[in-house]
């Protein structure tokens, strides 16, 4: 083991400056916390913790016999320490398990970051009108899978130009949306049981129903309005599941397009908006919709772009910027 030099350890026990436990207490470090914590009643210098642990960790976490010896005379000359070897000897046990144990602690959470579920979520154009709701893993297992899908049917007011231009002040103030929750879009179907590979499948309800009855409401409401409008469906899907560790984790996909993640404050807010609407009666039954309905929900809901709620508008934002 290579020898630690008088004049060496001299200058690294000098250059450390006065620090004691309030100081360590004060920076929160976790090092010199531990210092603090193996050495209250000791009577010896944080800055001895410090070369204790310097030299360590240039050994794999061990200490020699002789580099524990060498830093113990050399600390007691300079006054960091009373010549109390038994005192010493549980300071270095104390610090160096310590250490460890903080570094099996990285250890585990490096493994725990890396060692995750890869879930992909997405639409599947399968032969015929309807599509499937797929979530596939080709990551690390996972238990308790909750799918929640949350499809909305949007209708849009569209401002018709007859140039190149941005769209009329008069008119643009008057452009007004909905975001409708949909029912019964997705067949119930629970966790396929597995813990890797396709973990759940799902069909869309037949959706020429639902074509057809938002185009005739379109039909009937769009000339008087702005001469123009859209509808489209997008789907949101909440995950539930525990990791291989057994740490719960709860994520929010955007699936109408390809998969983009939410943020979780997002996702939980969009949920929540549907939840609200859903228990007011402003939601419609993919298998059981009529234009009359439709249009009553769409006159009840709609309001002015800018003036959605804070949820859609920062949905609408983080869609912007992710194409």
């Amino acid at each position: 083991m290579k020898k630690i030099g008088i004049l060496l350890l001299s200058t690294l026990l000098g250059a450390c400056g006065t620090y004691n436990a309030a100081d360590t207490m004060a920076t929160r470090d976790d090092a010199t916390t531990d210092m603090a914590r193996c050495g209250g009643g000791l009577g010896i210098d944080n800055r001895v913790g410090l070369i204790i642990q310097r030299e360590a960790a240039k050994s794999g976490g061990e200490l020699s016999a002789q580099q524990s010896s060498e830093i113990y005379t050399h600390a007691v000359k300079q006054g960091l320490m009373t010549a109390d070897g038994k005192s010493y000897d549980i300071y270095v046990k104390c610090l160096l398990e310590l250490d460890k144990r903080r570094s099996d602690k990285q250890t585990l959470a490096q493994i725990e970051r890396t060692q995750q579920p890869a879930l992909k979520v997405y639409l599947d154009a399968k032969e015929g009108p309807s599509r499937q709701l797929v979530v596939d893993n080709t990551g690390a297992e996972l238990t308790e899978l909750e799918v929640t899908p949350a499809p909305f049917l949007v209708m849009s007011d569209l401002c018709l130009i007859e140039k190149a231009g941005d769209c009329p002040a008069k008119t643009l103030s008057r452009l007004e949306m909905a975001y409708i929750p949909i029912e019964n879009f997705y067949s119930p179907v629970s966790w396929l049981g597995r813990y890797n590979g396709s973990l759940y499948a799902v069909d869309e309800a037949e959706s020429a129903r639902l074509r057809d009855t938002a185009a005739e409401v379109i039909k009937r409401t769009q000339t008087a309005r702005t001469g123009s409008m859209t509808d489209y469906v997008i789907t949101l899907v909440r995950l539930r599941y525990k990791d291989k560790f057994q740490m719960a984790h709860e994520r929010f996909i955007d699936a109408s397009l390809e998969q983009r993640e939410l943020p979780g404050d997002l996702g939980q807010a969009l949920f929540a908006l549907r939840t609200q609407w859903v228990e007011a009666g402003k939601v419609i039954n993919a298998v059981d919709i009529s234009a009359s309905s439709l249009y009553n929900i769409w006159n009840t809901s709609r309001l002015p772009k800018d003036a959605l709620p804070a949820a859609w508008l920062y949905y609408q934002k983080q869609s912007r910027s992710s194409v």
